[in-house]
């Protein structure tokens, strides 16, 4: 199926703050 919005803003949220903590802008 397909990936709702949701997933999709949750995942880029994750990835926000992984980026964060990593110190990568």
């Amino acid at each position: 199926g397909n990936i709702g919005i949701a997933e999709i803003d949750e995942l880029k949220a994750r990835l926000d703050k992984i980026t964060k903590v990593n110190g990568v802008a």
